[in-house]
């Protein structure tokens, strides 16, 4: 598990982009590669799709491009954190903030911050 944060959008761009080529090397990127934007995010799809193996393939990215989460009070933590409990080492989860949208502090205080 991962945070992308902070103010070099490029250098989590690259990350992302070596993340991204491993999920869609089986030639199953639909399958292997979700994003889930932060207009659409709900802790149950989170935990679908992590609870989902790799579809012919030894790695899945999940990306979770959302901020609300590093909010006030941290809405989802609890939620988040039961989710990925039991993340298979096959499966990769990414959440990415955008430049300002969150700040350093922010995550590392959030209690699924640390992986």
């Amino acid at each position: 598990m991962y945070a992308f944060f902070g103010d070099e959008d490029y250098t989590k761009h690259d990350a992302l982009s070596r993340l991204r080529a491993l999920a869609s090397e089986s030639g199953f990127p639909e399958f292997n590669l979700i994003k889930i934007r932060a207009s659409e995010f709900s802790v149950a799809k989170l935990t679908e799709a992590v609870e989902t193996p790799p579809f012919m393939s030894d790695h899945k990215l999940i990306e979770v491009h959302s901020t609300e989460m590093f909010g006030a009070k941290y809405k989802y933590a609890d939620e988040i954190s039961a989710a990925l409990a039991s993340l298979d080492q096959a499966v990769t989860v990414v959440f990415v903030c955008n430049s300002g949208d969150c700040g350093e502090s922010e995550i590392v205080r959030s209690p699924f911050g640390k992986a």
